[in-house]
């Protein structure tokens, strides 16, 4: 699989929510992560509902407009989650730009894919 992106390692999961919830325990009590705000429901529940219960922050922002990613960022900001195509309605994130932020942050970057998928 890591091969297949060009990645460093591959990991595989039943389902997408079985691999957003592991991803999410690589979190620590008080981080903040932002997210998409046009984000699958399912995963909005997951996040508002059962990991709030962990001492996670998330806030929800329009990830199609970088400048919202960016005032969004605290010093408590581990995390951006985005969807690219977004569900559902398929708004668009782009990925090289907030990478860079990412990186430039120290902010771990997640993105689900599920409508690009190959």
């Amino acid at each position: 699989m890591a091969r297949l992106d060009c990645g460093a390692r591959g990991f595989a999961c039943s389902s997408g929510m079985a691999a957003i919830t592991g991803i999410m325990f690589l979190f620590r009590p008080g981080d903040h992560i932002i997210v998409t705000e046009d984000i699958y429901g399912g995963t909005r529940r997951l996040f508002d509902r059962l990991l709030a219960d962990y001492d996670l922050e998330f806030s929800y922002v329009d990830t199609s407009h970088i400048n919202e990613i960016k005032a969004a960022i605290r010093p408590s900001t581990k995390g951006i989650f985005v969807e690219t195509l977004t569900n559902p309605l398929l708004k668009f994130a782009d990925i090289a730009t907030i990478a860079s932020i990412c990186r430039e942050n120290k902010i771990l970057f997640i993105a689900d894919n599920t409508f690009l998928t190959l």
